[in-house]
């Protein structure tokens, strides 16, 4: 399966196994999740933010970003 993250700082903390000051509060799933990872179950890849479209669910966007997130998702006004 694979996860689309537009996070390069994300992806580079799943495939650490470091533990920083940065991460050290992370609760027990993101460790899980990253054996999953090294697992082969799970791949977690970038993809840039212009053409993620979960954006659209999860941040506010201004009008024309917001016009190219409905194209994504296939809604026509």
């Amino acid at each position: 399966m694979t996860i689309f993250i537009d996070s390069k700082r994300v992806i580079q903390t799943m495939k650490s196994e470091k533990v920083t000051a940065q991460n050290k509060h992370f609760d027990i799933q993101l460790f899980k999740l990253h054996k999953v990872q090294q697992g082969g179950i799970i791949d977690f890849t970038f993809i840039p933010s212009m053409n993620n479209a979960t954006d659209g669910l999860t941040q506010a966007l201004v009008e024309i970003t917001h016009y190219c997130f409905l194209k994504m998702i296939a809604i026509q006004l």
